[in-house]
């Protein structure tokens, strides 16, 4: 644990906090899709894939981080893409309940919850988005060893 904390870099630390911002958001989707207001809709099997295969990459990432500068700019734009298509499907399945707030009429309060937990997800997606997107503007995520001098 101590060599992995002292061979992160600036971008190491982004990604990290960006790879946990997707989770949550992941998490805080799949808990809005399957319970209260939401859970007669089920979970989208867009959202889903897309924030599956997320989670595929993010971790082939940390695995191969540091070897090649291309594959690192390679890992954070697949990374990248598939939060924007996660978070773009799961606008596009909640966007009637949240445009429908914007009329002022009585909302149950079941609808009012589900649809802040909705947005929480969409905002939660969209700061690991631009966390991943300002750390993949650093050099690599992972230190370089040092090369030891022979004596």
């Amino acid at each position: 644990m101590r060599n992995f904390v002292k061979k992160q870099t600036a971008a190491g630390w982004l990604t990290l906090a960006s790879f946990l911002l997707g989770l949550i958001s992941f998490l805080i989707y799949l808990i809005n899709a399957t319970t209260g207001y939401f859970a007669d809709g089920g979970v989208d099997g867009f959202v889903l894939a897309f924030y599956l295969l997320y989670i595929v990459a993010a971790v082939a990432f940390v695995l191969f981080a540091g070897k090649n500068k291309w594959l690192d700019s390679g890992f954070y734009l697949l990374v990248d893409v598939f939060l924007v298509l996660a978070m773009c499907f799961t606008i596009s399945q909640r966007a009637e309940p949240i445009g429908d707030m914007l009329v002022p009429v009585n909302h149950p309060s079941g609808e009012i919850k589900a649809v802040k937990w909705a947005l929480t997800s969409i905002i939660l997606n969209g700061v690991s988005f631009l966390v991943l997107t300002v750390a993949s503007f650093f050099t690599s995520p992972i230190k370089k060893a040092e090369p030891v001098e022979a004596k």
